[in-house]
């Protein structure tokens, strides 16, 4: 009887231990699975492969994006990409974007007659995002030296995309077709609007002038009055005289945008075209009369007073 006894309980308690086995596996195999899951949702796999005795890791890359991507988030991941120079990955994910989102994207444009008011961009993310991938795609093709597939990218974004805006992380929206348009123009004169600034614009529209560059003149100092026109108008318009000593660059935009004018018409002059230089002379004592150009000498001049010089000399 004790020997029965003895055998049941060893009976038992194989049979819990062997419960307890499949149990682990079962364990370790869901947790196989979770990790395999993980691995493939953020784009690696890990893979033990021997070379030359040792183990290293294999990283494999998404052929494509996850089926319920959104638009946006292909067209963030791919500025951080173009950011952190990895390029093949810029390709990626705004032909994904193109591939899957064109199609409303053109639908959005042809919707438009005009850009959309600020409170209703986000409503069209489509056309705002695949016009944007397809920027930032620009950008990598230039940088890479490829400039004839980069501009024919800015020219489809230019065509099909006119009503498109980006998002900027600073608070406004800038027009993706205006940026592809200034792409353009940098590869066709071989301008660079850098930061946009306007002290960098007018510090580039200087630099082109004495080079005799006037065609690059020109885009620099167009650009410089589109972004920054109303805001010299608003600083003219709260001065009755000259700022006080100290102030004066709290003023910078009347002073770079009629700075900018006067290098236009020094420009105009250079080329013997009087009449037009003379006509941006006039609008200088017009609209800007307060401007004042700082001189890397140390000190500001007068520019009112030197549009009226020049303009004696074009009559």
């Amino acid at each position: 009887m004790r020997r029965l006894d003895a055998a049941l309980a060893e009976t038992r308690k194989a049979k819990r231990c062997q419960a307890s086995a499949l149990q682990s596996r079962a364990a370790i195999g869901l947790w196989r699975l979770i990790a395999g899951l993980w691995a493939v949702s953020v784009g690696m796999c890990f893979a033990d492969e021997a070379t030359n005795g040792e183990s290293r890791v294999v990283y494999i890359k998404p052929s494509s994006a996850a089926p319920g991507v959104s638009s946006s988030a292909l067209a963030q991941q791919a500025w951080k990409a173009y950011e952190n120079k990895q390029f093949d990955r810029v390709m990626l994910l705004t032909d994904e974007c193109s591939k899957r989102f064109a199609d409303r994207a053109r639908s959005q444009q042809q919707s438009l007659k005009a850009l959309p008011p600020s409170d209703k961009v986000f409503t069209y993310a489509a056309l705002n995002d695949v016009a944007t991938c397809l920027f930032i795609q620009g950008k990598y093709l230039h940088e890479m030296g490829r400039v004839t597939e980069a501009k024919g990218v800015f020219q489809d974004i230019v065509r099909d995309y006119r009503f498109a805006q980006c998002w900027d992380t600073h608070g406004w929206f800038w027009k993706v077709a205006g940026a592809a348009q200034d792409e353009i123009n940098g590869i066709d004169y071989n301008v660079d609007f850098g930061n946009y600034t306007s002290e960098t614009l007018t510090a580039r529209a200087w630099k082109a002038y004495k080079a005799g560059r006037h065609s690059a003149v020109e885009l620099y100092v167009r650009k410089c009055l589109e972004l920054y026109s109303d805001a010299a108008r608003k600083m003219q318009a709260s001065l009755t005289m000259y700022p006080p000593h100290g102030q004066e660059f709290d003023y910078w935009a009347l002073n770079d945008v009629a700075t900018c004018l006067y290098i236009r018409g020094k420009s105009l002059q250079r080329q013997s075209r009087n009449k037009e230089a003379g006509l941006v002379y006039r609008e200088i004592i017009e609209r800007y009369s307060f401007a004042q150009c700082w001189d890397p000498s140390g000190w500001f001049w007068k520019i009112v007073d030197e549009a009226k010089r020049n303009l004696a000399f074009c009559s």
